[in-house]
């Protein structure tokens, strides 16, 4: 399906730079930045570049083993691609042994491994270049690209080979690369049937909805019955009632579309048709200017004649054309394989029939096309047909004319001729890197093949046409149309992963129907609606209504970019970590729950506000993430043709830890983090009575002291909590006020004086409050003191002294065990 590109601040959408970095992104070898950039003018580093060509050729990162370059460890971000790309042969590093992973790569060597890249042979002809001499390293490697068009020359004959090469000069490098180079054009080819009217078989199955066809496919149509086949250049294929029809090869080429979304166009298609009549567009770049077909055969249309420099139109026997040149070379492409005889397709409009006896026919509308049998072959032109009489050798007839029938058939079908020639025009690729200045410009197909059908249909007399949409309900009289289609939501809306759409027609008893492939529905071949759509992915969905009785509604439609899944947080495990408490040391990893997309993050642990992501997370070994204080993580996902997800903005920190305060009293200071400012437990401590002589009155609280780097008057809504260890018995709640030192600072609280007794063998001390005029991060230190305490003689003093700030939630605070109170709102 056609989804929106990419977008990007610095490269707009008719950038002529535009389609090339659109075809990188869409394979996921280049990227933007997070702040929504694309930075053409940017210097690219030499692992970014390995790794794009890695990706590229489809090798496998290398995992462990040994190391090649000095300076590339295996804990280097860029290692795994480092070494695929060297063991390939496709990189090669310095004399010392060193590789210079993040030095920027220069032209001449970016130009050197954009030829290692290709796999095809590098040229034997002299190209004055002024600054790379013939003696030089690059001298071959720089000539061949620049023959080929995949460099330029920035400035007359200089090649500037010092010079850093650029992102944007990468990008249209290494996408015109994917269809030039022998190593990486070739592709499988699959076409799409579908079903235009009555009963169509592929491989003896009855289909009904739009599939795909590929090598080793055979499609019937019954009587009365008709399919198309179709492909992404825009050739394909209309089968007649009554065919039976085999594709026996198919082999495509990579090409970028005008737009720079991915193609794969007819490269070498064989099939073979035992019985029937079918129809064939083969995409080409027309003659602009000789495009007009003549029944008398003279001055018939050549097919890309000028849009290619000199030496590319190649003749049947010739050699093959450089490797740069060959994938826009006019040669057979497209074999069909006749009882009688077989039909070689040079780039054309054409026609092949084979009748109930064998006799096989193929005549030409537009273009260039051969008929072989027994041994001798004829060439047809635009307008021209001839036929095979006989089987037992017998050679084709002389090229003649098409007959008044012949004629009559492709007034039949023009409609459907005038869709792929629009198709073959929306869809051609950019003329080729190499071709000279003149011929840059596109090709008007639709123009070429309507004078082709004009010439060809002129003088007949008039006939029914018979449409080759056969299905829908428009041929009723009503005048009573159904109201169209409406969406919920509307359509342009960024949806989450999974959402649903909703299909509604104010017409009552109206039935919808839907694709998503992009084609048009109708009440035979869509997708009857009976609950709402579900977005996976981005998405266009095409609607119509229909009822007996009425006219169909016009087809609606509704396009919806998917936005990618929020990341989240897990551990080592893989369990989800909510933000809130975790322990010291602990490792967090980050996962995007929508497969493909890149994730983004960035922290900080000092408390402070992190950043905007910009590092790519790209594996849990390389990017590790530990909680060595408090951790703020901030994350995005992205991917190419969905919407950015919503930030992660997440806190993470580490409980308080247990100090020990000792018999003499010392001071002990932590410090922690602010998380929030509401009902904080200041400090919490245990005091054991270990003697067994303490009697009434010898051990009395009557104040704390306490030691912080705080004002009292930030502290409000003291309260201080004494409880029995043991029995987890409330014995005091009281509300305290903080005392001052002169400089104001915290010194400690005042109670009313409580005195132990024997009959309890250890307290709980919590102090809770509120703190005012803080920022969330942070840092207080608190100290217990000495200070206010009476003692006796079997007091041994405080321990597990848990000093400092600490959010209490709701439900059982973190605090010392067996103290009954939950702290907060």
């Amino acid at each position: 399906m056609q989804t929106s590109g990419p977008s990007f601040t610095d490269l707009p959408v008719d950038s002529s730079l535009y389609p090339a970095v659109r075809y990188l992104v869409g394979k996921n070898i280049l990227s933007g930045f997070p702040d929504g950039s694309f930075r053409p003018a940017d210097s690219i580093t030499r692992a970014e570049v390995a790794r794009m060509m890695v990706l590229a050729k489809g090798l496998t990162p290398a995992n462990g083993g040994a190391q090649t370059f000095s300076d590339v460890p295996g804990g280097h971000w860029a290692y795994g691609v480092i070494e695929a790309a060297a063991q390939d042969g496709l990189l090669k590093g310095y004399q010392d042994g060193t590789f210079n992973p993040d030095g920027s790569i220069t032209r001449v060597e970016a130009t050197s491994l954009l030829m290692r890249l290709s796999g095809g042979d590098l040229t034997g002809e002299t190209v004055e270049i002024a600054d790379v001499p013939a003696g030089h390293w690059a001298y071959r490697q720089v000539a061949t690209a620049v023959q080929a068009g995949l460099v330029e020359l920035p400035a007359g004959n200089s090649f500037n080979p010092e010079v850093n090469f650029q992102r944007g000069e990468m990008a249209k490098s290494l996408s015109a690369l994917f269809t030039l180079s022998p190593v990486l054009r070739l592709n499988e080819l699959n076409g799409k049937l579908t079903v235009k009217s009555g009963t169509v078989t592929v491989n003896g199955v009855k289909v009904g909805s739009a599939v795909k066809v590929s090598a080793g496919d055979a499609i019937v149509t019954g009587a009365d019955s008709k399919a198309e086949i179709t492909f992404d250049d825009g050739s394909g294929f209309l089968l007649m009632p009554g065919t039976e029809f085999a594709i026996t090869t198919a082999q495509g080429f990579n090409y970028m579309k005008k737009d720079g979304t991915a193609g794969v166009a007819v490269d070498k298609l064989t099939i073979d048709l035992k019985k029937g009549n079918i129809f064939g567009a083969l995409a080409s770049r027309y003659d602009n200017n000789n495009n007009t077909a003549f029944l008398d055969g003279s001055n018939s249309v050549l097919l890309a004649s000028l849009d290619l420099p000199p030496g590319i139109l190649l003749a049947e026997g010739e050699s093959e054309a450089a490797w740069w040149n060959e994938p826009y070379a006019q040669r057979t492409r497209v074999e069909v394989d006749m009882p009688w005889g077989v039909a070689a397709i040079r780039g054309t409009f054409w026609s092949s029939l084979v009748t109930a006896s064998g006799q096989s026919s193929t005549n030409v509308l537009i273009g260039d096309a051969t008929l072989t049998s027994g041994g001798q072959t004829v060439s047809l032109a635009g307008g021209q047909s001839s036929t095979v009489t006989s089987s037992g050798g017998a050679p084709p007839t002389p090229p003649a004319p098409m007959s008044q029938t012949e004629r009559q058939a492709f007034a039949g079908v023009q409609d459907w001729v005038n869709q792929r020639a629009q198709e073959i025009q929306n869809n051609l690729p950019p003329a080729p890197p190499s071709a000279p200045p003149g011929a840059q410009g596109p090709p008007n197909v639709v123009n070429a093949v309507t004078r082709a059908l004009e010439q060809v249909t002129s003088g007949l007399p008039p006939a029914n046409q018979t449409p080759d949409n056969d299905g829908g309900n428009n041929h009723n009289n009503s005048t009573l149309t159904v109201a169209p289609v409406t969406a919920d939501p509307v359509t342009g809306t960024t949806v989450a992963i999974g959402a649903h759409v909703t299909l509604t027609t104010s017409t009552s008893g109206a039935e919808i129907y839907y694709t998503t492939d992009g084609t048009d529905p109708d009440a035979v071949y869509g997708t009857p609606y009976n609950e709402p759509i579900a977005v996976t992915e981005p998405v266009t969905i095409k609607a119509i209504a229909v009822k007996d009785g009425y006219r169909d509604s016009q087809v609606s439609t509704f396009s919806y970019d998917v936005r990618v899944a929020t990341p989240y947080v897990v551990d080592q495990d893989g369990g989800i970590l909510s933000p809130g408490f975790i322990d010291m040391g602990a490792m967090l990893r980050l996962r995007c729950a929508t497969d493909g997309a890149s994730v983004y993050y960035t922290y900080t642990t000092d408390g402070s506000p992190p950043a905007t992501p910009s590092t790519l997370y790209t594996d849990d070994e390389i990017d590790e993430i530990y909680v060595e204080g408090p951790l703020h993580v901030r994350a995005i996902a992205v991917m190419s043709g969905w919407a950015n997800s919503e930030e992660l903005d997440c806190v993470y920190y580490a409980p308080p830890s247990t100090a020990e305060l000792g018999e003499a009293y010392n001071e002990n200071s932590d410090e922690f983090y602010l998380p929030s400012r509401d009902d904080i437990k200041l400090f919490a401590f245990r005091l054991n009575l270990d003697g067994e002589d303490v009697t009434a009155g010898e051990v009395v609280i009557n104040a704390i002291g306490v030691a912080g780097t705080v004002y009292a008057s930030d502290l409000s809504d003291l309260k201080l909590y004494i409880d029995n260890y043991e029995s987890g018995q409330e014995l005091l709640t009281d509300d305290v006020t903080a005392q001052a030192d002169g400089d104001g600072m915290l010194t400690g609280v005042q109670i009313s004086g409580f005195q132990l007794t024997t009959s309890q063998s250890a307290y709980d001390i919590i102090l809770v409050g509120d703190v005012a005029d803080l920022e969330l991060g942070d840092t207080v230190t608190f100290s217990i003191t000495a200070a206010g305490f009476t003692t006796a003689a079997g007091f041994t003093g405080l321990t597990g002294v848990d000093s400092g700030l600490t959010i209490i939630p709701d439900g059982d605070p973190p605090v010392v065990e067996g103290n009954p109170h939950s702290y907060g709102s």
